[in-house]
């Protein structure tokens, strides 16, 4: 840990220095000035965790993990100096990310659970301008999170950790004092006391978290009036073939019933990472764009409940992967950035199964719609982010003998925030 602060002052430190003796570097051109200045934006994305717990007789609960979107604030400062960029930024996300686990040794006979409330971190950047509109940047600081640890009966404590943080990214300047920022951040906080009450007896510490945060941000710079030029693309810049991939996080939601005894399980969710490919053809007209797009997704969002229409035992829908083909309109506000928004239809394996044990198997069709921004960051290269809504229908989930007669999945709608890095041809 002393060589984790060495290395954070030692960021701070320099870029305190820059940021007073560097300034603005006057041997570049004025198109690469303008990200001098303070900002502030918001920031939304994905964050997957491991934790672990211990006690002083050496029992530990293993490693177990949870998952979670996440919708945070996003200040910060910068320096300019030349093509390097050297700024401080300060972050606050709420989350509702839940780990837990069953069958421990230490968590018998109840579970170990840790519920992460929100996190925030203060963090030194270095970034260098690749153009005028493109920042790469490195970032390392402090990191620090509140907790809410317990079982499926109680809470046993609440805390407040601290720990380190560090990570990466690229930030692009769609419009004057406007950027759109996608980032990788790893924390590693100590989880603090697990439980400080009379049922536990001993001390019981939550001596491991680490979290893995996808994020993308908007943010709005007051910087100085030299912005820079965002340089007009060439006609029918948009229009060709383009192929990249696609990475985010998606959330299920359904339904099981039993037609004969007119039982329903009630909604629940799943959530979880997704990875993929994307291509696609665009037409360009003046300021408007057309086309289509098709991808495919990779992935395990599993949605399981355990209520009576599945005799009290789990119910599972877990989604393997997705397909989908889809047509875009889009209108460019720059010449750099197109707003569009998409519709088409989609396709999703799914399997079924009931304590662990699987009972169906299905392919499903349904609509898809959604809407996103794609900004050219280089001259052939584009960073997009879109929302997705998929609905897909009925499926028999189980018609074995576990079931004692046919359910139903009766609706499977999936929600996906995603990022894509395409190739223009």
């Amino acid at each position: 840990m002393r060589r984790v602060s060495a290395a954070v002052a030692g960021i701070f430190a320099s870029v305190f220095w820059w940021g007073t003796a560097g300034a603005i570097d006057t041997n570049i051109g004025p198109q690469f000035r303008g990200w001098d200045g303070f900002y502030i934006g918001v920031n939304a994305g994905y964050i997957h965790a491991n934790t672990r717990w211990s006690d002083p007789f050496g029992f530990t609960s293993g490693d177990f993990s949870g998952a979670s979107n996440a919708l945070g604030i996003t200040v910060g400062k910068n320096w300019q100096n030349g093509r390097w960029v050297y700024g401080v930024e300060g972050d606050w996300s709420f989350s509702e990310l839940q780990a837990a686990t069953y069958g421990a040794i230490s968590c018998f006979p109840l579970n170990c659970q840790t519920d992460l409330n929100a996190i925030a971190t203060l963090r030194g950047r270095v970034g260098y301008l690749l153009n005028p509109n493109l920042l790469l940047f490195g970032t390392a600081g402090l990191a620090a999170a509140k907790f809410t640890h317990g079982n499926i009966l109680f809470s046993s404590a609440k805390n407040t950790g601290i720990g380190y943080a560090l990570g990466g990214g690229i930030e692009a300047k769609v419009a004057p004092q406007w950027t759109v920022k996608a980032e990788y951040i790893f924390a590693s906080i100590d989880g603090g006391k697990a439980c400080d009450i009379a049922f536990c007896f001993v001390g019981v510490e939550s001596d491991k978290f680490h979290a893995h945060i996808f994020r993308l941000g908007v943010n709005r710079h007051f910087g100085q009036s030299g912005t820079p030029q965002i340089p007009v693309a060439p006609a029918n810049r948009w229009t060709g073939f383009y192929a990249g991939v696609v990475f985010g996080h998606a959330q299920s939601f359904t339904e099981w019933s039993d037609p004969f005894f007119g039982l329903m399980s009630g909604e629940f969710d799943g959530k979880n990472a997704f990875g993929g490919l994307n291509a696609g053809f665009n037409w360009q007209s003046g300021r408007w764009i057309y086309g289509f797009e098709g991808d495919a997704v990779f992935t395990s969002i599993r949605s399981s409940n355990a209520n009576s229409v599945c005799f009290c035992f789990p119910a599972e829908t877990e989604i393997t992967h997705i397909l989908s083909f889809r047509g875009r309109v889009g209108y460019l506000v720059m010449p750099n950035t197109l707003v569009f928004v998409s519709g088409g239809i989609a396709a999703a394996n799914m399997k079924f199964g009931i304590v662990g044990l699987q009972t169906g198997s299905a392919v499903e069709a349904g609509p898809v719609v959604g809407a996103g921004i794609e900004v050219q960051v280089l001259r052939n290269w584009t960073l997009k982010g879109e929302y997705l809504f998929m609905s897909f229908g009925s499926s028999e989930a189980c018609n074995t003998v576990v079931c004692a007669g046919p359910l139903y999945s009766d609706y499977v709608d999936v929600h996906m925030a995603r990022l894509a890095i395409n190739r223009y041809f």
